[in-house]
């Protein structure tokens, strides 16, 4: 299309989604651009260059552009749900509100995730998976099943965490303390797509999970220069704060120590840029006093690095407890306290959870409790 009309805006538009599917993010983002120059008024492509600004540690260019694009077009679900997203990591918590009440009648399944969402901020994770099984209530194909995994792995029920998704992801078995299975995993997804960088990545890292540096090292060094040597967000990106702290570790290992700081440095440049971008709040699986926390710790400030990952377990991050990168890190005793608070909310959490599923389950037409868990709950056996 573009060798017939290299001004065509929907052509430059879709060969940067093909370029942002390939991890060629600064290619990708001048399509964009050219695309918006060519047509100011093109909706769909302001929320893909907010995508592929996340994926280049652009946090305020992907907010503008989200809400440049909710203005043009309100009742975009993709932008939309990406514009609440960066509402909420501000702590703009009242905005976000008023902004998910638009969506009731219009999309009630995104509606009841965004709900989920929100209400689960500091730690609630019990209310994002109550808010996604009642999308999946009301629209089973618009739900992330691999999200809900996510959640049932953060509150600590196991058997619902791999019965939700047919293949639960790497992450998923990570958080619930299976590296080996999440090996396992990564290694069929990239029998299946070799060239995904994604599949990649979610495979060095599940080996330097399960402890398998050797293999490990090759795919997080080859993440690390594709990265462009940038750390973004944990949740979007070739090479974020968990597998960065991966590399450190296994370049420390392999007698690297001149080779760290630079890593270092990098999750420091993109705490930096966290707080630049006026972002306050993480989520379950990132967060800014998490990740500074790390960097911290990993480069010998112990206290500070203890200080900070305490700080960011309370606002709601959880730690996977079975990391072999992170040996070091459980062994402190400085770490005890934390993982005793990650415990509690977990119980909690659970027990939240559980209080409304098996009591009266509201979700009881699509979704059951794994076989047991009820009476487990009942008796106060933990899953």
């Amino acid at each position: 299309a573009m060798a017939l009309d290299p001004n065509l805006a929907e052509a430059h538009a879709a060969t940067g989604h093909v370029l942002l599917i390939q991890g060629n993010f600064e290619e990708a983002l001048t399509h964009f651009e050219q695309a918006i120059q060519l047509n100011p008024n093109y909706s769909i492509v302001y929320t893909w260059l907010g995508i592929g600004s996340i994926f280049m540690g652009h946090y305020d260019e992907s907010f503008a552009a989200h809400e440049k694009g909710l203005r043009l077009d309100p009742l975009s679900l993709p932008t939309h749900h990406n514009y609440v997203g960066g509402l909420i990591a501000r702590n703009r918590l009242a905005e976000a509100d008023r902004e998910i009440e638009k969506f009731a009648s219009i999309s009630p399944s995104l509606y009841a995730t965004m709900r989920g969402r929100l209400a689960s901020v500091g730690g609630k994770w019990a209310y994002a998976v109550l808010g996604d099984l009642e999308a999946f209530r009301i629209d089973p194909e618009r739900v992330r099943r691999t999200v809900l995994s996510w959640y049932f792995a953060a509150i600590g029920l196991e058997k619902e965490a791999l019965a939700i998704s047919e293949s639960p992801g790497p992450l998923a078995l990570r958080m619930l303390g299976k590296p080996d299975d999440a090996v396992t995993v990564a290694e069929a997804r990239v029998a299946d797509e070799p060239d995904s960088l994604w599949n990649r990545h979610d495979l060095g890292l599940a080996l330097a999970s399960a402890g398998d540096y050797a293999r490990a090292r090759p795919i997080l060094e080859e993440m690390w220069q594709r990265s462009g040597g940038r750390i973004t967000s944990m949740y979007r990106g070739l090479l974020r704060t968990d597998s960065a702290a991966a590399l450190i570790v296994i370049r420390r290992d392999a007698g690297k120590e001149a080779e760290v700081g630079e890593l270092v440095a990098a999750i420091r440049d993109n705490v930096r840029r966290y707080r630049e971008a006026g972002l306050i709040r993480g989520g379950a699986l990132w967060g800014i006093d998490y990740e500074e926390g790390f960097a911290a710790y990993l480069s010998g400030e112990r206290e500070r690095g203890l200080a900070l990952i305490a700080r960011g377990v309370e606002d709601g991050a959880f730690i996977p407890q079975r990391e072999a990168y992170l040996q070091v890190l459980y062994d402190d005793p400085g770490f005890a306290p934390i993982r005793k608070m990650q415990e509690t909310r977990q119980a909690r959490e659970r027990e939240r959870f559980l209080t409304i599923v098996c009591t009266d389950n509201p979700y009881a037409a699509v979704w059951q409790p794994a076989e047991g868990t009820c009476e487990r709950f009942a008796t106060g056996v933990k899953n």
